[in-house]
């Protein structure tokens, strides 16, 4: 009852809460966002690599944070972005729906990594990145700049971190 009636704010938001959250909706989420809610986060953020990189994306090597059940890889890899794509996701459930995608009988995927996301950039030291992808995955996070900041150490000095956040009010998502 304490807890219940302490009136201080939440802060950060318990990583096990998040996973068991993703874990319980993982076979729904894409028909929820997709469909129901015309997800097109994923088009904005190929839109935005194809903007910066121009007709020189099929090489590009990409790390999708919170990648979740595929959906922004898939859409990369119809486009013929990315030459390796490494998915990092805290949810099982959402992680065996991606290993599900595929492009031409080939796994959209070279690599799935069942970890949260900021312990992954603080053991990532040898690989660099030409675009890392937070997409609508920064509002999990208490404090971010400590995440954006271990992103940069790992993204090429070309590189981009391509961020996605959807508005506080409203409809919609704002770039970052």
């Amino acid at each position: 009852i304490k807890k219940m009636t302490n009136s201080a704010p939440i802060t950060e938001l318990p990583k096990k809460l998040i996973k068991q959250y993703f874990d319980y909706t993982g076979e729904y989420f894409v028909e929820h966002w997709l469909i129901a809610k015309q997800y097109r986060g994923h088009e904005l953020v190929h839109m935005i690599i194809t903007k910066i990189f121009n007709d020189s994306t099929s090489k590009l090597s990409i790390l999708d944070l919170g990648c979740g059940t595929g959906i922004c890889g898939h859409f990369l890899k119809i486009h013929n972005t990315g030459t390796r794509i490494t998915g990092i996701d805290i949810s099982s459930r959402m992680l065996n729906i991606a290993r599900g995608c595929f492009i031409k009988g080939k796994p959209v995927y070279n690599e799935l990594i069942h970890m949260e996301m900021t312990e992954f950039l603080k053991q990532e030291k040898n690989q660099q990145y030409d675009v890392m992808i937070f997409a609508e995955v920064l509002h999990y996070l208490h404090d971010f700049q400590a995440e954006l900041e271990l992103a940069k150490r790992s993204t090429n000095k070309k590189g981009v971190i391509v961020c996605l956040i959807r508005r506080k009010e409203g409809e919609g998502i704002d770039f970052v």
